[in-house]
């Protein structure tokens, strides 16, 4: 497989299509191993990841999590359950991607089939699937009920020294900060280069203004 077919940024939607189409396989991988529909999902190509789908590209658990197509994942899971905490090839558990691009409804059936939001990613920040959401897309309060309900611990803190409130409030999620503190989160709880609670919030409504 080409490098080129992974540079996306130089493709339109139709020629990344066009590019998979061409090479008459079933799924396009990169060297490690990860999908070129995960490329486009993590890139911000959401239309093009679909569009791969559509066009042939294999759809995994972990491509099926982070586009929510929860009808695709409950069949997949029908099959071999004990693929709801395999890790994506970049070490990602698929309920880390539904929480991370806020979807909501996939998160609650991977929760639903057993998925363990306790398990510790493998990535390049190792964190948990309620950092994963704090962090992401979604601001659901529904997606963080779910992920409270099932985190063994919910003021663990990941790879850079950040609970999920504190990554709540860096992004500037105030009604996440509320609910993770009414569950018991430590709201005194500071980053390991001190920043608290409120000076992270401060600092996202700064930036958002």
């Amino acid at each position: 497989m080409t490098s080129s077919l992974f540079d996306l940024e130089a493709r339109t939607d139709e020629q990344i299509v066009a590019g998979f189409v061409s090479t008459r396989r079933p799924a396009a991988y990169d060297a490690s191993g990860t999908s070129l529909v995960l490329h486009c999902v993590y890139r911000g190509r959401e239309a093009a990841a679909r569009a791969l789908i559509a066009a042939g590209h294999r759809e995994g658990v972990h491509e099926a999590a982070a586009l929510g197509d929860s009808l695709r994942l409950g069949i997949l899971l029908d099959a071999i359950p004990s693929s709801v905490d395999t890790l994506s090839p970049d070490g990602w558990t698929a309920l880390h991607l539904a929480a991370f691009f806020g979807r909501t409804e996939t998160a609650q059936l991977l929760l639903r089939r057993g998925a363990d939001a306790g398990l510790w990613s493998r990535s390049f920040e190792r964190n948990l699937a309620i950092h994963a959401a704090a962090a992401g897309r979604g601001r659901e309060i529904t997606l963080l009920e779910a992920l409270i309900a099932a985190t063994p611990d919910i003021d663990a803190v990941q790879e850079k020294g950040y609970s999920a409130l504190l990554i709540a409030a860096s992004g500037g999620k105030t009604d996440w900060i509320d609910r993770l503190a009414q569950a018991g989160a430590d709201r005194n709880r500071l980053t390991k280069d001190g920043k608290s609670v409120i000076g992270l919030t401060q600092a996202a409504s700064r930036n958002t203004n």
